[in-house]
């Protein structure tokens, strides 16, 4: 086994393994001694620090401060920004039932009266209106929101392909609109 010896040993003195485990066991000393010295250090600092941390360790590892870290404008746009990307569209969603509810509500309460008073139904309360102006508002509406969405969806992604998804609400549009106008025509031919 080769040995590289320090400086101030010479080559004609003799080293034996004890003289070098020995070493080795001081140095060993030496290392425990400094890790005693850091652990009764950090053993002072540690209270205050966990005090100012102010945390409660789970068993994930992970440390929770409640909020403790941030000021309370932090936490409060966090929240309301959870509460807004989650629950809006669920806000949404029920208000739009709850509009429709109402709304059908109303035209009940309207046959309610016109039966009470002997009046006859209005011809048109139930159903809607027209069908074909109503396919035909519909066409038109699709196709300007299909066009809306292709741009938007190409721009955004630079893809076309993600882009043309506006193009299958853009062409449905177009059917609608193309089967309101030929309904039209042939109502016209009729003489209706």
């Amino acid at each position: 086994m080769l040995m590289i010896l320090p400086a101030w040993v010479s080559a004609s003195d003799p080293v034996t393994v004890q003289d070098t485990l020995a070493g080795q066991a001081e140095k060993r000393e030496i290392a425990d001694s400094r890790a005693k010295e850091l652990e009764e250090k950090w053993d002072e600092i540690d209270p205050k620090w966990e005090k100012e941390k102010g945390s409660s360790s789970f068993s994930t590892g992970w440390d929770w401060n409640g909020f403790k870290g941030l000021e309370m404008g932090d936490t409060l746009i966090a929240l309301v920004a959870i509460v807004f990307t989650f629950g809006m569209p669920v806000f949404i969603v029920l208000i739009v039932f709850l509009f429709r509810y109402f709304n059908r509500r109303a035209k009940y309460r309207i046959a309610e009266k016109a039966l009470a008073t002997g009046q006859p139904i209005p011809e048109g309360l139930f159903k809607g209106g027209n069908p074909d102006t109503d396919l035909t508002e519909k066409g038109i509406k699709n196709i300007c929101v299909g066009l809306g969405l292709f741009i938007f969806l190409w721009v955004v992604t630079g893809r076309f392909g993600v882009g043309s998804i506006g193009l299958l609400v853009l062409f449905t549009g177009v059917g609608e609109y193309l089967i309101a106008r030929s309904r039209n025509s042939d109502r016209r031919r009729r003489g209706e």
